[in-house]
């Protein structure tokens, strides 16, 4: 009876614990949003909007940072990295002079690096003697670290040292792939593998041409905390037929490395809920029907108003008669011109 009433009671505390941590975590998201500032100008507001939630967002600007001690693989890593994105126009780099950061241990200045660079994106690398060649990926949620992710870097291979020569542009779309069951069932892999498309993805297309697919980026989770990273080419022309049949040809041409998980920090559910949740918009077609009001094709709201006939009977208009030549009942009489004065009549 002793043992039952411990567990009850220890199930309790941890319970305790968790309500806590989670009102903790939404308390210091609602203090930070109560810290930031109202805009006093137009131009502020403009501002203040861009770095709000967007319907429609654009491409997510990422920072890359070297750390105070890095090695020479975890450089090069990062900057194949770079290459792979092929997004220099939202890519910050700061890689000439070491910044002594731990964002597992203090997350805040590179929250604070990458909130003045405005990067919801970082990738943060460095050497120590317990853990070399580390590699940090996160991103951000109203200026804090939302997500973290600490790697090990194994088997590297760079670009350069593959033979294949560099035929194809990196400023192609890549086809991302993610392979393993872990980034099905594994929470924290969902996150990751959320990151990483973040990380990798450029933009949105409605179509493809199949004939321009000629990158691939393979992810997989071989096993709880590894995930292998590959970068393929497709060599010879691409077609429909070839891909049903899948007569495909890949070379390897680098990247080739594998990410060992050593430590990370992810955001509570209803954080994580919040970070994801998109703005309410006026959707007209989501709204209630209205009977004879519709929208045209560019957004412009139109309607069809009836009214009653009216009746031409009452309408107090001029009227106008016709003479007749011969007279008749609605002939006018002839009008009598005045007779002129005479002298006879003067006296």
């Amino acid at each position: 009876m002793g043992k039952f009433l411990q567990k009850k009671q220890k199930k309790k505390a941890e319970d305790r614990k968790a309500a806590q941590k989670k009102v903790l975590d939404l308390g210091a998201f609602a203090a930070q949003s109560k810290l930031i500032k109202k805009a006093k100008t137009h131009k502020g507001r403009k501002i203040l909007d861009k770095k709000g939630p967007q319907i429609v967002e654009g491409k997510k600007t990422a920072i890359f940072i070297k750390g105070q001690k890095a090695s020479n693989t975890i450089q090069q890593v990062m900057r194949d990295l770079i290459t792979l994105r092929g997004e220099p126009d939202a890519t910050r780099v700061y890689m000439r002079s070491g910044h002594d950061m731990h964002p597992l241990e203090n997350v805040v200045p590179l929250e604070s690096m990458a909130s003045k660079n405005d990067c919801p994106l970082f990738c943060f690398g460095h050497s120590m003697k317990k853990r070399p060649d580390n590699l940090i990926i996160g991103r951000t949620f109203d200026g804090k670290a939302l997500d973290l992710f600490e790697f090990g870097v194994e088997e590297y291979k760079s670009i350069q040292d593959f033979s294949a020569k560099q035929e194809v542009p990196r400023d192609l779309k890549p086809v991302l792939i993610f392979q393993g069951e872990f980034f099905e069932f594994s929470e924290r892999h969902q996150r990751l593998k959320s990151l990483l498309y973040e990380l990798f993805h450029q933009r949105d297309l409605k179509e493809i041409n199949i004939t321009e697919m000629k990158r691939v980026l393979v992810f997989t989770a071989t096993e709880e905390n590894t995930v292998q990273v590959r970068h393929y080419e497709v060599s010879g022309k691409l077609s429909e037929a070839g891909i049903q049949l899948g007569d495909v040809e890949f070379k390897e041409v680098g990247p080739h490395f594998n990410m060992k998980l050593r430590r990370n920090q992810i955001a509570s559910n209803d954080l994580y809920k919040a970070a994801c949740r998109k703005p309410k918009i006026a959707n007209v077609e989501k709204k209630k029907a209205r009977k004879n009001v519709y929208t045209t094709d560019i957004g412009e709201k139109r309607g069809k108003v009836y009214i009653q006939q009216q009746d031409l009977q009452t309408i107090a208009n001029r009227k106008f008669f016709r003479k007749q030549a011969n007279g008749g009942p609605n002939a006018a009489a002839p009008a009598v011109p005045p007779k002129k004065k005479t002298e006879a009549d003067e006296v």
